[in-house]
């Protein structure tokens, strides 16, 4: 686990999310600790755009100044780290969800496997490939590091199902357009379920509730 919080990074947006603050807190923090004896860290590097932190840092930084709501801050990166330096899967959000997918099926963590044992595994659990096989076979050389990064989320967020919906979570700051486009508010979610349970209340027969949405999970879990 320490290996893996050295390779973990954050972006600003993170650091915030991890802390339990507001976004700009976090840019007042680098501001105002620059000329001081315990200044923020320095980024590790920049992906288009955004700075990147390394996770062992920034708890660090987080411990030593008191900064911050959340004491677990350390236990916690992984559930909120970027996607890991040098990974050129096209879809990782796709990848990471196949991979906590693929952890709840074995139960057990999925970085002490290599690439092929992994994708036999993937091939175990969906030999039609309808719902895993594929997005992970996409990651290729990556899978291993990808594999390792889908652990520290769970690690880090407790349980895969509450790993799963840490990603979700991000998919505004993330970048990920198809399920960002679909997402309700909160309000309209719970009007949404509102009228589903009570449609299928007065149906008088066992209910099937599906949503048409891709990769979305909100209105279920509402339901």
């Amino acid at each position: 686990m320490e290996q893996a919080m050295e390779a973990m990074e954050l972006t600003l947006a993170d650091v915030a999310a991890l802390a339990h603050v507001q976004r700009p807190v976090v840019s007042m923090w680098r501001a105002r600790s620059a000329g001081s004896g315990l200044p923020f860290p320095a980024p590790r590097r920049s992906d288009r755009g955004r700075l990147l932190f390394g996770a062992a840092e920034v708890t660090d930084w987080l411990a030593a100044t008191g900064r911050g709501n959340n004491t677990d801050a350390a236990g916690d990166a992984g559930a909120y780290a970027a996607i890991p330096a040098g990974t050129s899967a096209a879809r990782p959000f796709d990848a990471l969800t196949a991979m906590l997918a693929l952890r709840v099926a074995l139960g057990s963590p999925l970085a002490e496997l290599g690439r092929n044992p992994l994708l036999d595994a993937a091939d175990d659990c969906d030999p039609d490939d309808g719902f895993l096989y594929s997005e992970l076979e996409a990651c290729g050389a990556d899978l291993p590091i990808l594999a390792a990064h889908a652990d520290a989320l769970v690690d880090g967020a407790y349980n895969a199902a509450a790993a799963f919906e840490k990603l979700m979570a991000k998919r505004f700051r993330s970048g990920i357009r198809e399920q960002a486009e679909t997402a309700l508010a909160d309000a309209a979610v719970a009007l949404v379920a509102a009228a589903a349970v009570e449609l299928a209340r007065q149906l008088g027969t066992d209910p099937v509730f599906a949503d048409a949405t891709p990769g979305g999970s909100d209105l279920l879990l509402g339901i």
